[in-house]
């Protein structure tokens, strides 16, 4: 018929499935060539939930490699999906670490050198030692030189014309132990002073070792040379004339423990001062300062030795003061003529 479309020819057949979609047959029976298949029913729509799913974590359990749809959720409540998150940048990488420093605050040591605590040490066994020297010096002149010494200083004051009392009980043996004390510190003497300078003769160039070793045998002559000029010299003269003032209307008993005390003490401090020549000269061979710098220094030393003689005696008469004075000026001269020789 004209003006009609014609009949479809397979209208009357049923539609086949797509082919991504395959039905599954019943009963397990093939389908044949020309057989229908029934449409399956379209899937039930899933129940929406409250909220997005819980991310699936992937097998290594690294949320940052899953896809989005496993970190986020496969949709929210209404039914779309969460956009991603925008990608961090990588964290930059860490900085190189200082090579470890040294353990505490300890500084490196240059090999030869010594810490504050081996000085310490050092010193403390030079003490040690210097101790123990006196003490051997003490059981010595317990032994054999205190009793002898006390008996030479008592001749002095019984020489000068006046007797000695003790009004103390103990006192006679206090000031044995004391001249005891004296001389077992001047037997040790040498030992002090070379403790002394073993402590710095590290610091020490070869040439001022040299001299270093001059001072150790050098300090004991001074010392006891000394001694000797206060016990010839000094004392006899100063205590007669201390006694002098007395005249024949007053009788003159002086306490023994005032009178060693006076005598020891000036012999002591008489000891010490002859050792400025010594100082002297290894003064000027150092270079610390020159002969001809105190060579020009002479009225102030004469000025020193003075003050220095007014403290080392006892008494305010001019007498002993010159007596000390003019002896340790003239040392200063033989200091500075020994390093004008030497040099």
């Amino acid at each position: 018929m004209s003006g009609q479309p014609p009949p479809d020819e397979h209208a009357d057949q049923p539609l086949e499935p797509a082919p991504h979609a395959p039905a599954p047959l019943e009963n397990g029976a093939a389908a044949g060539a020309g057989a229908t298949v029934p449409l399956a029913a379209p899937p039930e729509p899933a129940p929406a939930t409250a909220g997005p799913e819980p991310p699936t974590a992937p097998p290594n359990g690294n949320l940052g490699l899953a896809p989005p749809e496993a970190r986020f959720g496969a949709g929210g409540a209404g039914g779309g999906a969460l956009p991603p998150p925008p990608r961090q940048p990588p964290p930059p990488p860490p900085a190189a670490s200082p090579p470890p420093a040294a353990s505490g605050d300890e500084e490196p040591v240059e090999p030869g050198t010594m810490t504050i605590l081996e000085h310490l040490e050092e010193l403390r066994a030079r003490i040690i030692k210097a101790g123990l020297a006196v003490i051997v010096g003490m059981v010595i002149s317990a032994i054999w030189l205190s009793g002898r010494v006390l008996e030479w200083l008592i001749a002095l004051g019984l020489g000068a014309g006046s007797g000695l009392q003790n009004i103390n009980p103990p006192a006679v043996f206090f000031e044995y132990m004391k001249i005891t004390v004296f001389v077992g510190a001047a037997i040790a003497m040498p030992v002090i002073i070379y403790q002394a300078l073993m402590f710095v003769l590290p610091a020490l160039t070869p040439q001022e070792k040299r001299y270093a070793f001059v001072i150790v045998p050098g300090s004991a002559l001074c010392f006891v040379a000394g001694v000797a000029f206060g016990y010839y010299v000094l004392l006899p003269t100063a205590l007669g004339f201390l006694q002098s003032f007395a005249g024949q209307y007053v009788a003159t008993n002086w306490d023994i423990s005032l009178f060693l005390g006076f005598v020891t003490t000036l012999l002591f401090w008489m000891g010490v001062a002859f050792q400025t020549p010594l100082v002297v000269f290894i003064l000027v061979r150092l270079g610390v300062v020159s002969a001809a710098r105190l060579g020009r220094y002479r009225k102030y030393a004469l000025l020193v030795a003075f003050i220095i003689a007014a403290i080392i005696t006892p008494t305010p008469d001019p007498i002993t003061q010159t007596l000390v004075g003019v002896p340790l000026y003239l040392l200063y001269e033989l200091g500075l003529l020994l390093a004008r020789l030497v040099r």
